[in-house]
């Protein structure tokens, strides 16, 4: 009997029902290929009080509150020749040093010149901005510097029963302190929002734009974030009221094809906009993949919601478009046979013992054995797919299938490794991954 009509008669007898176990989601960070998703947002005229879920689970709603009057008498009285004192050693002591020039009435100019001229830390890109952030009448200071470590550093201080008190603080990896975007009320809901962008840097080697939105919540006596995800970009997003409704929306241009830290990235638009509580993704309009192993990732991740049948469309896009790219100059023989790897055990699950032989034969030609070569000699994936379809064969059984590949996957390393050196922007994968049943 032939080895193929063994694999017939096998995968015939052995489809499953349901699988042995849920696949491991692998996480990826685009829609399904070319995809516009767009939510309709309402834009209500104040804050819910609503909580991003980083700062707790509390439900509260805001009491109507009225128009705040200025009160002049909420500051400590201006007094002259107050000094900031040496710079100190540590953010803290700076905190307390400017705390204690304020609250003695040094003025916002005064601790401004001070800051340049004796801290010298204002870097290239310091700066210090008043405005009224909490709705109180009264205005913030909002002061970027180069905090004591070399740390670039926002800060926010505001005046609360006549005395000076560090509102909110946040850092940049990196010299320069966070630059501000915008001051304004961006999203009709007053008071105004602080937007930031600072550097950040998850390895020293792959540093993003980091975007915060920072707005006063009445119910808290703080400020708090309105992004409630982490917004990464390669650039500076853009705040653009697009739609004419009085509310600025977070405009994420995607214009870069990747690098080598990130990877290669997908191009489009994502727009963040204002539900009256906090600032959501609400429209993802991206375009085609450029790259094979963009298309292989999107066949990944429909896997892994057990969506197969569209998993092995975006599989077979990515072996035959001849429109799509490889990341690396080895593409030909990693990235393809992975694709087919991937193929085949879908097809495993699926019982098409067709789909099954078709993938297995091309795999074994993308690099035929030469006399005394074994399949440990194929490419690394190519012997993970002769090793499944063989076990299946032999004991028609997935799990104990998916167990002999762990073994290849534990003995070549680069199993793991090509799939894993599509940088920070893409899937990272575990061993289970890779065969999951």
């Amino acid at each position: 009997m032939s080895y193929s009509l063994i694999v017939l008669l096998i995968l015939a007898a052995c489809q499953p029902t349901v699988p042995a176990g849920p696949p491991t989601e692998i996480p990826f960070p685009t829609v399904t290929v070319g995809q516009r998703v767009t939510g309709n947002l309402t834009t209500p005229s104040a804050r819910s009080g609503v909580l991003p879920v980083q700062f707790g689970d509390e439900r509260t709603s805001l009491i109507n509150r009225p128009t705040a009057t200025p009160d002049s008498g909420r500051c400590p009285f201006p007094a002259d020749d107050i000094v900031l004192g040496n710079f100190p050693s540590s953010r803290v002591d700076a905190i307390n040093q400017i705390l204690q020039f304020l609250n003695a009435g040094g003025s916002v100019q005064r601790l401004q010149t001070e800051i340049l001229t004796e801290w010298n830390a204002f870097g290239e890109t310091g700066y210090v901005e008043t405005v009224d952030l909490t709705g109180e009448g009264t205005v913030e200071i909002v002061l970027g510097y180069v905090a004591p470590g070399d740390v670039g550093t926002t800060l926010i201080f505001g005046c609360q029963e006549g005395r000076y008190l560090q509102l909110y603080e946040t850092i940049s990896d990196g010299i320069e302190p966070p630059q501000i975007l915008s001051l304004d009320d961006i999203n009709n809901s007053s008071p105004n929002e602080v937007v930031l962008v600072s550097r950040f840097c998850a390895d020293p080697e792959a540093c993003d734009v980091r975007t915060q939105i920072i707005g006063w919540e009445y119910t808290l006596g703080r400020f708090v974030n309105l992004l409630p995800d982490t917004v990464l970009t390669l650039n500076p997003p853009e705040l653009i009221d697009r739609d004419g409704d009085q509310v600025q929306e977070l405009v994420i241009n995607l214009t870069e094809n990747g690098t080598s830290a990130t990877g290669p990235l997908r191009q489009g638009i994502n727009i963040y906009d204002w539900n009256g509580q906090l600032y959501v993704l609400s429209i993802i309009q991206l375009q085609p993949p450029n790259y094979r192993i963009q298309m292989i990732h999107e066949g990944d991740r429909l896997f892994s919601l057990q969506r197969l049948t569209d998993a092995i469309g975006a599989y077979q896009i990515a072996l035959t478009d001849d429109d799509l790219r490889y990341w690396f100059n080895d593409g030909p023989i990693n990235t393809l046979t992975y694709g087919q790897y991937r193929l085949i055990i879908t097809y495993g699950f699926l019982g098409d013992s067709a789909g099954v032989i078709q993938q297995l034969d091309a795999i074994n030609d993308v690099r035929p054995l030469e006399e005394g070569q074994t399949i440990e000699d194929l490419p690394v994936y190519a012997h993970m797919a002769n090793v499944f379809v063989q076990t299946l064969s032999e004991v028609n059984d997935l799990h104990e299938a998916c167990l002999a590949v762990q073994d290849v996957i534990t003995e070549r390393g680069a199993a793991l490794g090509f799939i894993n050196r599509y940088g920070s922007r893409n899937p990272q994968y575990t061993a289970l991954d890779l065969c999951p049943f």
